[in-house]
């Protein structure tokens, strides 16, 4: 999963004792994460995304899927209105 520069900024909040998300999984000691789907790195537990070969952690994915479910439940203005302010 990609994290975008505003998902990135809204993370910071989060611990940073181990790493947001681990790239290139295949290519490393945790690439048996590929099979079971995720792994638990330095206490922390990860999710597998084959889409992008990246493990990300438990806690980052929950935000972010707040943040984007925040982000659809945001009316949409009329643009009509928007000439007017």
């Amino acid at each position: 999963m990609l994290l975008t520069y505003e998902e990135l900024d809204a993370i910071q909040s989060l611990p940073r004792d181990t790493p947001y998300q681990i790239r290139n999984v295949s290519h490393g000691y945790l690439s048996i994460a590929r099979h079971y789907g995720g792994c638990r790195f330095n206490g922390a537990e990860y999710t597998y995304d084959h889409s992008d070969d990246t493990l990300t952690r438990n806690d980052v994915l929950r935000k972010l899927r707040k943040l984007r479910d925040l982000r659809k439940k945001k009316p949409a203005q009329n643009p009509v209105q928007d000439g007017l302010l």
